[in-house]
């Protein structure tokens, strides 16, 4: 609750606005994805970024930001919950900021089996600065579903080596480091 709430702030505030330069990219990268599709996507050269040069865009940005939200807005549609492309890209890092504090809990769970040291760990993650600066809700960039990406993969990997029998947790951890490849170039 205190890792959505808090990261609710600037919203509650300023309303729905995408803030900073990059988050305004990739809302457009996005709203061109939702618009034109994943073929045209991967062929647009975007003549308004980089002026005056231009940028081909489906080769120059890891696009697992742009398709997660995509997704999200489709599946909200399929739902009967529509919800604007603006605002499931506004909270697209407050929705990722606590899955990121449940992929701790877990990594603290797996290396300790202790309930307790796994909600501390939680806690601090929810609220620690360094990841609250980069899951605001509005701050549409890649790190805001990319560190919640790399904490599900190494959960998984704990988890894939707990025991003998553990091992088909192995998938889930190629499948969340194939998704973090494709959010962030810090992988």
């Amino acid at each position: 609750f205190s890792a959505y709430t808090i990261r609710l702030h600037a919203v509650n505030v300023y309303g729905r606005v995408i803030h900073e330069f990059d988050p305004w990219f990739n809302f457009r990268a996005t709203d061109y994805l939702v618009n034109h599709g994943a073929k045209a996507f991967w062929n647009w050269y975007d003549t308004e970024a980089w002026y005056p040069l231009g940028r081909p865009v489906g080769t120059t940005i890891y696009a697992g930001l742009q398709f997660t939200s995509a997704y999200i807005f489709y599946a909200l549609e399929a739902l009967g919950t529509p919800m604007s492309l603006n605002d499931v890209c506004v909270f697209v890092p407050a929705w990722f900021g606590p899955i990121t504090t449940l992929f701790v809990f877990g990594m603290a769970y797996e290396a300790s089996f202790s309930s307790t040291a796994a909600l501390g760990a939680a806690f601090f993650m929810s609220v620690t600065p360094a990841h609250l600066m980069r899951s605001v809700a509005g701050g549409f960039d890649n790190e805001g579903i990319a560190v919640a990406a790399i904490c599900g993969t190494f959960y998984f990997w704990m988890r894939s080596i707990r025991t003998e029998g553990s091992w088909p947790w192995a998938f889930a951890t190629a499948a969340m480091y194939i998704y973090m490849v494709a959010a962030w170039g810090g992988y």
